[in-house]
């Protein structure tokens, strides 16, 4: 299996502290890890320096055996790695679908200004990239419920009383696939 991610000695200092110090580790493909220890510990630390939002005093970070170290995030995003932020925030007031293509804005091109004014090129690539989402079918694992593109459509504040559970519940736990998967195919 190759290497996805390689973490190597990689240290992190905010002036005298050190939230890191000469951590190592290498992910290889298809494997599962989990990072765990107390508050204070550098969890976050450690996927904010993968994510590019940390630059690392010292050490060397790569995808899938590019040096990523010195990318912004925006480009480290667009080779493949993304992150997720422990407190999710969702629009209530829009639909699950509507969610999921907020994640995914990065993947489709055009500009904040033609964003703004909404043109016809704009609803077009919106319009295609609903198609897309339609496609596919939403699991969540925890209910074993598939979700079809319409149900998609149903208000996030709605998605409970529906489903069982709550939408927020369902992506803070993990328990929510291919919304990435859909992302990727976007780009």
């Amino acid at each position: 299996m190759s290497t996805i991610v390689s973490f190597k000695d990689v240290s992190l200092n905010f002036g005298g502290v050190k939230a890191l110090n000469n951590v190592s580790f290498d992910i290889k493909e298809g494997s599962l890890h989990a990072i765990i220890g107390p508050n204070g510990a550098g969890k976050t630390s450690i996927f904010n320096c993968i994510s590019g939002i940390y630059k690392p005093t010292s050490g060397h970070v790569e995808f899938k055996g590019e040096n990523i170290q010195g990318l912004r995030p925006d480009e480290i995003a667009n080779k493949g790695v993304a992150r997720t932020f422990q407190n999710i925030e969702l629009f209530e007031n829009m639909t699950v679908l509507d969610n999921i293509l907020i994640g995914a804005h990065r993947h489709i091109d055009y500009g904040s200004i033609s964003g703004i004014l909404f043109g016809p090129s704009v609803r077009e690539k919106e319009i295609e990239a609903r198609k897309l989402l339609d496609q596919h079918y939403y699991a969540i694992a925890s209910k074993a419920t598939l979700l079809k593109p319409d149900q998609l459509n149903v208000p996030a504040d709605k998605f409970e009383k529906q489903f069982g559970l709550s939408w927020k519940e369902a992506l803070a736990q993990g328990k929510c696939y291919n919304a990435i998967d859909a992302a990727e195919k976007l780009g």
